[in-house]
């Protein structure tokens, strides 16, 4: 077997394992997109007959999902701010990696804080 073929045949069996992989997830987009009840029909359908957002206007109107994903973009950049900072200051500081007790305890304070930000945030709403 010529090493063009092997290749072929080793790009054509990943991409079948990425589409398999992906399927379900396009299905749960697909049902998403779907009108009550019809993604339990049987047969199932891959694509909606009748796509409708009614799904995402409860979720967006009903259940606040909103202000859940404001949430999670404050802790997650608060996170991102704080981490790294954290650890160019010890790694400047102290090049040997003495004080990872002191970063420890920094990192632990600042998830302690956000944490606590993130109850805070939830009691208001």
């Amino acid at each position: 077997m010529s090493r063009r073929l092997r290749t072929l045949l080793l790009y054509a069996a990943l991409t079948a394992g990425a589409a398999f992989a992906l399927l379900p997830m396009l299905w749960m987009i697909a049902a998403s997109f779907m009108q009550s009840g019809e993604a339990n029909s049987f047969p199932p359908r891959l694509l909606p007959a009748h796509p409708t957002l009614e799904h995402y206007r409860a979720l967006f109107t009903r259940l606040d999902i909103g202000r859940y994903l404001l949430n999670s973009t404050v802790v997650a950049t608060s996170i991102t701010a704080v981490l790294p900072s954290s650890v160019a200051r010890t790694s400047t500081r102290d090049p040997a990696g003495e004080n990872l007790r002191a970063l420890s305890t920094r990192l632990r304070k600042a998830i302690r804080f956000i944490a606590w930000q993130a109850e805070q945030t939830s009691l208001w709403t």
